[in-house]
């Protein structure tokens, strides 16, 4: 399964000092326990391959996370569960700026003969907010219809939109839970040694592993 991510360099103290420069900051505090953590994290990860990845039988929504230096990692959502989740939880759409969510659209992410349909289709789209990401969110179901609509100059459009806690239940495995979860404690970790966050902040958001 390590198709799904290379993190060999990423979950070392030398990397992550590196990747705290790289993002702009500049070392403040040590972080005293991070060879043990990352070690951890390693652990976890190797641990979580052993956990079966259920994939739903009809639409999947794939995301590659690419982190520097052949650094990455994939993610991957069920689409139909995140529509039964939402009808479970009687989750109402809301209107958003597409400029907010056209960063998230890569150009392997549609299909420009599928454009004409996605147009007249007026379902809400499915977005998870995604904070480790420079774009912030994915598109986890209506990639064509933003598009779309970006390219007709519509400047809005419905969406379902689903915070970490919710699109973590209808990811396809406990191994991309563990994925995102280091990645975000990763970038909390690297503004406690920054100074941009104070430690007591950051262990109250760090997710426990």
């Amino acid at each position: 399964m390590n198709n799904l991510y290379q993190l060999d360099q990423f979950l070392t103290k030398e990397y992550f000092y590196y990747f705290l420069r790289k993002s702009g900051f500049h070392k403040r505090f040590k972080i005293g326990n991070a060879n043990q953590l990352f070690a951890k994290y390693r652990n976890l990860l190797m641990e979580a391959e052993d956990y079966p990845i259920i994939r739903g039988p009809e639409q999947n929504f794939n995301r590659d996370v690419q982190l520097g230096n052949g650094q990455f990692y994939t993610m991957s959502w069920d689409v139909n569960r995140a529509e039964e989740m939402i009808k479970e939880i009687k989750m109402k759409p809301k209107m958003i700026d597409i400029s907010i969510i056209k960063p998230s659209v890569l150009q392997a992410d549609y299909n420009e003969e599928h454009l004409d349909y996605a147009l007249e289709n007026q379902d809400p789209i499915i977005i998870g907010y995604y904070p480790q990401l420079k774009e912030k969110y994915v598109i986890i179901d209506g990639v064509h219809r933003v598009t779309a609509r970006y390219k007709n100059n519509i400047k809005k459009i419905p969406a379902y939109d689903l915070q970490p806690s919710q699109h973590l239940q209808v990811m396809n495995g406990r191994i991309y839970q563990v994925l995102f979860k280091i990645h975000y404690n990763y970038l909390l970790l690297v503004r406690l040694s920054a100074g941009v966050l104070p430690k007591e902040i950051v262990l109250k958001k760090m997710y426990r592993l």
